[in-house]
């Protein structure tokens, strides 16, 4: 109440304080121009004209204390929000990261000790739930740790080479989920000693202990995000590294330019990540652009973060003054250790080998002499192709290894007990076949068609932010597993 009174008093004084002029009315105007209608040139220089008359003194004295009264009355209000209150919490200003899904990529939160021991408690239930779905802690898993140490330290180890680097990938899964276990311990220890050493006064020393432990929780948040999504891979395969393939599709010269948006897309992606990215082959465009582009993306969980990217990809957008559809396929494929990829047995009937020459750059030993390989496994028709070596006979156990890492990663899947059962490869370029959109005129959208889930800022998922569409994938997948 005593608000309103105030602004009324103080919009009182200031009308008071203004003296208008206006224009005179139309009648007015028509009797000077001597009763008949004006030009627009006269009409014009007629427009209402606003003047401020302050003539009495009293009335610029009351204006003036008006104004002063709202200043001294600003400045009251800002030194009482930092004067310290009866029962106040104080907060501890951090900046956190709001996650791929957000709108803004920072947001500012205010954390109090009450809330900063709430997070410290969820962390620690949600570190707890995630070290018991791995397993560690179990006499299952300890025995098991324990034999994989003793083999890696046994004096035999490199007798068999591929034997040997099956048990050291081994070894390292399990330190890294014992290191993992033991960094949730730590930050959790750290968050606590910074909440016991911050009081409840509003000393520099309190903040700065409030700021650490909050910073505390921002890693650990992330680490736990990140498990989350690691555990949702539950494929077989799904913590190699990964090959995959880009290829054009029904869409002209524009399809060969979507490739290459689509390659640095998966580029970036990875290289945020922190994965090795190679381009193995390419084959360029005629006119623009790539035809076909195959890389090889080395990392932990590659290719459970991009399985899902298999498929066909389809954009909107204006090219050459009108709105053109564009589609290229997405294949990936799990890049396998040799052991893994021997003891796959194909007969030598069922596949057809084909040479040719490889072409580009190599000199006369690539454009002469064919030393490009192509594999085909005729019950399924699933093709591979290698020309990156010099040598035919290295192509060619690529070529079939590759095409051993298509077959696997096709059964798994179409979820066929043998490879006769599989139904080949079922990524096709064209319309109607498509996995997720990529609208860039007359509106930005990218939404996912199995999940569903979409965003409007696609100029940021080009650049390589596909974290939440790769997450609603794995969600979704894991629950129609469910079903």
């Amino acid at each position: 109440g005593l608000k309103i009174v105030f602004y009324y008093v103080l919009a009182n004084m200031v009308a008071m304080s203004l003296n208008f002029v206006f224009l005179q009315s139309l009648q007015d105007a028509r009797s000077s121009f001597g009763g008949r209608q004006p030009a627009k040139s006269q009409v014009a220089s007629c427009r209402p004209r606003f003047a401020v008359k302050c003539d009495n003194l009293r009335l610029q004295n009351s204006l003036a204390v008006g104004v002063v009264v709202c200043l001294l009355r600003k400045r009251w209000r800002r030194s009482r929000a930092y004067r310290p209150r009866a029962n106040f919490t104080h907060r501890a200003h951090v900046v956190c990261w709001a996650g791929p899904d957000a709108d803004a990529a920072d947001e500012e939160l205010f954390f109090s000790h009450a809330d900063l021991s709430r997070l410290l408690q969820e962390a620690r239930r949600r570190s707890d739930e995630l070290v018991k779905a791995q397993g560690l802690g179990t006499p299952e898993w300890d025995q098991h740790a324990t034999s994989v140490r003793q083999e890696a330290s046994s004096a035999g180890l490199w007798d068999n080479p591929k034997h040997a680097q099956e048990v050291l990938r081994e070894m390292n899964k399990v330190e890294a989920v014992e290191k993992r276990a033991a960094r949730f311990l730590e930050a959790g220890d750290e968050m606590a000693t910074a909440l016991e050493l911050a009081s409840d006064d509003m000393s520099e020393d309190s903040l700065v202990f409030l700021a650490e432990a909050a910073e505390v929780h921002k890693s650990w948040e992330e680490t736990l995000s990140q498990l989350e999504v690691e555990l949702l891979m539950g494929g077989k395969y799904d913590m190699e590294s990964c090959q995959a393939r880009i290829f054009a599709g029904a869409g002209g010269e524009e399809a060969c330019d979507w490739v290459c948006m689509l390659e640095k897309m998966y580029t970036q992606y990875s290289q945020k990540k922190g994965w090795i990215v190679k381009r193995v082959d390419f084959t360029p465009g005629e006119a623009i652009g790539m035809k076909s582009v195959e890389l090889e993306i080395e990392g932990p969980y590659a290719y459970g973060s991009l399985r899902g990217e298999q498929g066909t990809h389809r954009l909107v957008r204006v090219w050459n003054g009108k709105r053109q559809t564009t589609f290229a396929g997405v294949e990936t494929t799990p890049i396998l250790p040799d052991s893994s990829a021997d003891a796959i047995e194909i007969n030598d009937g069922d596949l057809n080998w084909e040479s040719f020459r490889a072409g580009g750059k190599g000199g006369q030993n690539v454009n002469k002499v064919e030393t490009a390989v192509r594999v085909k496994h005729l019950p399924t028709g699933i093709t591979a192709v290698c020309r990156q070596e010099r040598s035919q006979l290295v192509n060619k156990d690529i070529a079939l290894k590759r095409l051993k890492e298509k077959l696997l990663a096709i059964q798994e899947q179409q979820q066929a007990e043998q490879l006769n059962d599989l139904r080949g490869d079922l990524v096709q370029a064209q319309w109607g076949a498509q996995v997720r959109n990529y609208v860039l005129q007359p509106y930005t959208m990218v939404k996912d068609q199995r999940s569903g889930h979409e965003r409007g800022d696609a100029d940021k998922v080009l650049a390589g932010d596909l974290d939440s569409h790769v997450n609603a994938y794995l969600r979704f997948n894991a629950l129609g597993k469910g079903k």
